[in-house]
């Protein structure tokens, strides 16, 4: 167990991305046979907390890392906190806006390659898999489910009030929550840290606001 929880992080390592793209779309299709089950939507948002939690207590093992890393302001954990709380507190707009934040939050985190810094197995690329198929389901039931359109000004303010909370946070602890003081691309590493912001609110934004005509362009055919 304490290779599994190890706070050492490894290198030269990577877990195979195809595999868990590929299980991504079999674990979707399951869900989505069983979408009509009243217990699965719940028992998903129920797993998303559990994880989140899980994770959490891992990063308390260091101090250090749990400031600059463990904290739960990336976006997808914040769609993994939000959305359950959204969906139980019955807030339409704000689970509207979760489920569209889950969806394009993990087609981007399953973009990339492995970005964990620990080698198979660990808490952090069990839990990064788990997360984020947790999250891409609940989305997807989400949007199944939830017919309340949100408008563009709508999204803008909600994104607006999430990263003006992360930059803030990002600028008092010196960290790079969400990537909105700088983009993990080195060509755009000379970029201000105010003007990364700004773009990133309006590119979630857009995004956002893309999915949701999407949604209801799906909903009217």
């Amino acid at each position: 167990m304490g290779y599994f929880f190890r706070t050492k992080p490894d290198s030269g390592f990577d877990f195979n991305m195809h595999l868990v793209r590929l299980g991504l779309i079999l674990f979707l299709l399951i869900i989505y046979r069983f979408r009509k089950k009243a217990w699965l939507l719940k028992s998903l948002l129920m797993a998303s907390v559990i994880l989140q939690v899980v994770l959490y207590l891992w990063y308390t093992q260091d101090h250090n890392l749990l400031l600059h890393e463990g904290l739960p302001l990336y976006h997808c954990r914040l769609a993994g906190i939000f959305l359950p709380l959204s969906f139980f507190l019955k807030k339409e707009k704000m689970m509207a806006y979760f489920s569209d934040l889950a969806l394009v939050g993990t087609l981007v985190a399953f973009s990339v390659p492995d970005p964990s810094a620990y080698a198979w197995p660990h808490i952090t690329n069990i839990t990064y898999i788990a997360n984020h198929y947790v999250l891409m389901a609940c989305g997807m039931l989400v949007a199944m489910s939830n017919h309340r359109r949100i408008d563009f000004r709508t999204i803008v303010g909600f994104s607006l009030f999430m990263n003006s909370v992360i930059f803030a946070l990002d600028l008092l602890l010196e960290a790079n929550y969400g990537y909105l003081i700088r983009v993990p691309i080195e060509f755009f590493a000379s970029v201000p840290s105010l003007v990364v912001f700004l773009v990133m609110t309006l590119l979630i934004s857009l995004i956002i606001f893309l999915i949701e005509n999407v949604k209801e362009k799906v909903r009217d055919n």
